[in-house]
Parts: structure tokens; sequence; C-alpha cells
């Protein structure tokens, strides 16, 4: 097996950046499951590495990747993104994001301004889960191909659809959408008993600045109310509060 060189590490070590991801249209990854996971869901690699020889042992190529240059990477194994070295890792092509007119008249979910990387990664994860494969992210949302958010996705991420927008092109785009705009916010009415995610696109904002205000004005507003709200936080994270509500809405 070749030996991975210097200048492939560094690209492997630069892609933590998002400058540099922007310009090469590449990412990285990491750990034998969410590179499984990837591959599985059709993300193309560049080339794939392992600086721990049993882990490679246990991964199978898809036939479509039978090609895929892997290189030894013994050499360095402190090498990764993770606060600890997953000892498989690879670079791939990033997906490109779909343009307005791909949109289409099904549930949607649209997140709206998340920075946190590893909480992006749980939502588009959740999201595929839920089977809603389109997902519409606005320019305040970290780049979701960070490390972490590659990392939280296991795979997901190229599985889903993705468009991005400016928040006044989104709002814009809604109208022609067909959809009806739920934005989840404690400033709105508690989440009907009857609600479902038919017709819908759901907005989910930070936890620190919620729903901007440009899609509180053409949407309605809803909270999910806690179960005990006499002893209860002000607020869930915005995770686990996108996976609970989804759970009202579709089971």
């Amino acid at each position: 097996m070749e030996e991975i060189s210097k200048a492939q590490k560094q690209i492997f070590e630069r892609l933590g950046e998002a400058k540099v991801r922007k310009k090469s249209t590449l990412f990285a990854a990491e750990g034998l499951k969410c590179i499984q996971d990837l591959m599985k869901f059709g993300a193309k690699a560049k080339w794939l590495a392992y600086s721990k020889p049993e882990l490679w042992s246990r991964f199978e190529l898809p036939e479509s990747a039978k090609e895929t240059p892997v290189f030894d990477a013994q050499a360095y194994p402190k090498l990764g993104h993770l606060a600890t070295p997953a000892g498989f890792f690879g670079v791939f092509f990033q997906k490109p994001y779909g343009a307005a007119h791909e949109l289409k008249q099904v549930p949607t979910l649209i997140l709206d301004g998340i920075k946190d990387p590893g909480n992006l990664g749980t939502m588009l994860r959740t999201a595929h889960w839920f089977g809603l494969g389109q997902v519409i992210l606005t320019q305040g949302c970290v780049d979701p191909y960070n490390p972490k958010t590659v990392q939280a996705t296991m795979g997901s991420l190229v599985a889903l659809s993705l468009f991005r927008f400016a928040t006044e092109e989104l709002v814009a785009v809604l109208p022609n959408l067909g959809l009806k705009p739920i934005a989840l916010s404690l400033e709105g009415t508690p989440l009907p008993a009857d609600a479902n995610i038919e017709s819908k696109a759901l907005i989910v904002g930070s936890e620190s600045h919620g729903v901007s205000p440009e899609l509180l004005r053409v949407s309605e507003a809803w909270y999910l109310p806690s179960a005990h709200p006499q002893n209860a936080p002000e607020s869930l994270n915005a995770a686990v509060s996108l996976a609970a509500v989804l759970g009202r809405l579709m089971l």
C-alpha cells in the first residue's frame, strides 16, 4: 500500500478551514462508520487513508468506488480533526447545493442561523431519519461540510437535498414553494394536537437568537409545550426540540 504524501496530509488538515473547503469543493471525513455511511448514500471519495490497519481490514469499498485510491497513513497516528483521531479518514467531493427552481413541493425543513457544527449535523441526521429529504439552510448557518458537522450527520449529509439562501432570498422563494411556513418560537401558540407535517415548511432557529424576524413575519409560530411547565427550563436544545416536534408531527 502506497504511503500518504505530505501534500495529501496537508490537504486533509487544511480542510478544517471553511475558505479551503469553499475553494476546493472538497471536505474531510473520518471514522469507519461515518465513511461507510457516506459512501452508502452516494458520496464520492477522492481518496481514503488509514493509520489503524485493523480498520482498513474491516472496510469494504462499494463496487462503484473500487478505483478509489487508498493510502497508508500509519506514520501519522494523530492525524484527524476530531479530539480523538479515528484512524480512518478520507477526502470527499462536496455535493452542490440545489438551485431555487429545483425545490419541490414536499415537507421541508428550514434551518435558520444554526452556528454550532454538532447541532447542525444532528439536525440533518434527524431530518433524514424522519424522511424529510429537502432541507434549506440560511446563510447564517455554519458550513455543513465542517468536519464536526460531517461527523454528526454520519452520512446523512449527502442523502439530503440541501439548499442554501440568504434570508431575503428565502423570504422571496417561500411563497412560490406552496408550503405553509411554521416557525418554532416561544412567541407562538402551542403545537396543535392534530398538527402534521403535510404541506408545511418547518423553520428552526438557533438557541441564542431563534428564528430571524424576517422569517417570523411570513410564518405561523408554534412552540412545543413542556410536559411539566411548572418546573422546566425555558427551552430545549435546538436539535432535541426538532426531534421532539417531528415526533409529534410525523409519528
